[in-house]
């Protein structure tokens, strides 16, 4: 069995009783859920499946003190909200009140913006949160209980603190928080299938959603619940394809597939509008949505879906290639360009190319973006 409190401590599961869930699933408040659950498959029809534990978890352990030191960054503290580039998950940039800066230049796995605009970098080291000039650890793999996560590749921080890790090759699920690590790593305990994998994120209220293809569907799971899983099928009729989502600040996932930007909450799909084309998708501080269709097309929603997009102005240069990296507590779109600058777009329309010498000939992976970012005189400022 897979379920573990503690890495290297197994659960044993037998004789649970399997069921399907649909309108009488528990709500985030239910005290009848537990996390020790196995998951079980149900008829392609029905949208939740679940299989109710018989026997409680292993006694939770605390992970030892980390062993790691602080690791300095190659610059000073930032001056002010600053932006944060991603260069091939080998290098970091920033800009800040003062500038460009490197601020680091060694191989990571992950840069992901936590509970209120903490930055986590995730090395084959452990876990580190930006603190100041330095990251400082987290969480060290080389020290039990907690070696066992060092091969997962994607986190994502809940607005509670816990750190959800995933393993894309071996299809494993993890959560730490309070000093306490839960790890399903089987398909039947958590459903999550390998060769499905698409991704992961946490919404506002805590509930961690892993993204499957169409076929397997949309699985989640709040603290405290069991594992549930929404069909593909109940999502849109006709098979799509999941392109990206992100969490909503409300609680449920924003998904964006091939025709649809659709609200995704435990029961279904919520809210969805018809949208064809569509490549990324960011929200704000304020919930509402900002969507790159086709070619320079860049479309902002209210956070119902209720009122027709309003569409910024971003023809400013080619538009081949462009991605959407980012949204700023301004409503400034960051974005990459294949000819290595990054243009910021206001929501009046004002355009900012940024072309520093520090990209040398790359293009941003991805970025992130400090509350409302960096005021607009560091951003025409001189290039270091």
């Amino acid at each position: 069995m897979s379920h573990r409190r503690v890495l290297g401590m197994l659960l044993s599961v037998a004789g649970a009783q399997p069921g399907c869930l649909g309108e009488g699933e528990p709500d985030d408040s239910s005290t009848l859920a537990r996390d020790d659950e196995t998951l079980l498959e149900c008829d392609e029809s029905t949208p939740y499946d679940w299989r109710q534990p018989t026997t409680p978890p292993s006694k939770a352990e605390t992970p030892r003190p980390t062993t790691l030191e602080p690791r300095p960054l190659r610059a000073e503290a930032a001056t002010g909200p600053a932006a944060y580039f991603n260069i091939d998950d080998q290098r970091l940039l920033r800009l800040d009140g003062e500038g460009w800066r490197e601020i680091w230049s060694s191989t990571f796995r992950a840069f992901v913006e936590g509970r209120d605009g903490e930055l986590y970098l995730h090395d084959d080291s452990g876990i580190h949160r930006l603190a100041g000039a330095a990251f400082s650890p987290v969480l060290s793999f080389d020290d039990d209980p907690a070696h066992g996560l060092a091969a997962y590749e994607q986190l994502a921080v809940g607005p509670e603190g816990a750190l959800w890790l995933l393993d894309d090759d071996l299809a494993r699920v993890a959560r730490i928080h309070a000093g306490e690590i839960v790890e399903w790593s089987e398909p039947e305990h958590s459903g999550v299938e390998a060769h499905a994998l698409r991704g992961m994120a946490v919404d506002g209220r805590a509930r961690a959603w892993v993204v499957l293809d169409h076929r397997h569907g949309i699985l989640h799971k709040h603290p405290g619940q069991w594992w549930a899983r929404v069909q593909g099928t109940s999502i849109t009729p006709e098979p799509s394809e999941f392109r990206a989502w992100v969490g909503d600040r409300e609680g449920g996932l924003w998904l964006l597939t091939d025709r649809e930007l659709i609200l995704l909450v435990s029961q279904g799909p919520k809210a969805q509008r018809m949208l064809s084309g569509g490549v990324a998708l960011f929200a704000d501080l304020d919930g509402g949505l900002l969507v790159q269709g086709q070619g320079c097309s860049l479309l902002r929603f209210d956070a119902a879906l209720a009122d027709e997009p309003m569409e910024l102005d971003t023809t400013a240069g080619e538009c081949k290639g462009r991605r959407l990296l980012a949204l700023d507590g301004r409503g400034r779109a960051w974005l990459s360009s294949p000819d290595q600058a990054v243009l910021v777009v206001t929501p009046e329309g004002q355009h900012h190319s940024l072309e520093p010498q520090l990209f040398a000939g790359r293009t941003p992976r991805a970025a992130f973006v400090e509350g409302v970012g960096p005021e607009l005189p560091a951003l025409v400022g001189e290039n270091r």
